[in-house]
């Protein structure tokens, strides 16, 4: 009979990348060190519910696929930790929208770029955020796999960050932009980029802003599926 010290690392990792629930990956981290240093190795997702402990636990998973915090960020120097940590990511999830305290820096997310930029990054989810400022960062990330961007009910979120969402998200399918400020030239802005070849999902309700006139600029986006329009308003009224 084998003995489990005499199994090496890699193949207790492929054994514990077989347990995906959650509480059994626990207790399997408690049994000894070596356990517990592979649990991290191998964990693919992982829920911050406290940011002020960051430096201290997210070293133990660099190989992080998922990230999701509802936590408000005030540092730049956490963005770039993260990124730094787990350069792995695809799918960063911010989202806080159904709380109040959905705080950024004062330049978004500028500060993953500083920590590498997460070259992988496919999902981004910041619904209820503040100080998305888009404008500010989203050229500077490796924004050529980015599929899923979602700025619903984020405040600061005007036609000047639609320039930059339409010509740099260029493998962009889903794009949520409710109750945001944006108008009919932010529509148009929007249509003529380079997104509009890739976009098949457009969220905009609540945007109050737009118009008839604006929504007939989306003519352009010949892959477009879904449109959402709950609650524009009175000024949209052709759909």
């Amino acid at each position: 009979m084998v003995e489990i010290s005499q199994l090496n690392e890699d193949l207790l990792g492929q054994i514990l990348k077989r347990v995906s629930d959650p509480d059994d990956r626990k207790r399997v981290s408690q049994l000894c060190k070596q356990w517990f240093i592979l649990e991290g190795l191998t964990r693919t997702s992982l829920t911050f519910l406290e940011l002020r402990f960051l430096r201290q636990v997210l070293p133990r998973f660099p190989n992080l696929v998922t990230f999701q915090t509802s936590e408000p960020i005030f540092k730049d120097v956490d963005l770039k930790f993260l990124a730094q940590t787990c350069p792995k990511l695809e799918t960063l999830n911010l989202d806080t929208t159904k709380l109040k305290s959905g705080f950024l820096p004062m330049n978004g997310l500028h500060a993953l770029s500083l920590g590498g930029g997460l070259p992988k990054l496919s999902e981004l989810f910041l619904g209820g955020r503040d100080n998305v400022v888009v404008d500010k960062w989203l050229h500077e990330l490796p924004h050529g796999n980015l599929t899923c961007l979602d700025l619903g009910h984020c405040r600061f979120v005007f036609d000047k960050g639609l320039v930059v969402i339409g010509n740099v998200c260029t493998s962009l399918c889903y794009l949520n932009l409710a109750k945001s400020k944006i108008s009919d030239f932010g529509l148009r802005l929007l249509a003529n980029g380079r997104c509009s070849k890739t976009l098949k999902t457009l969220v905009l309700s609540q945007c109050c802003y737009i118009t008839d006139s604006g929504l007939a600029h989306l003519r352009n986006m010949q892959f477009l599926e879904e449109l959402d329009l709950d609650y524009c308003g009175e000024k949209v009224t052709d759909i």
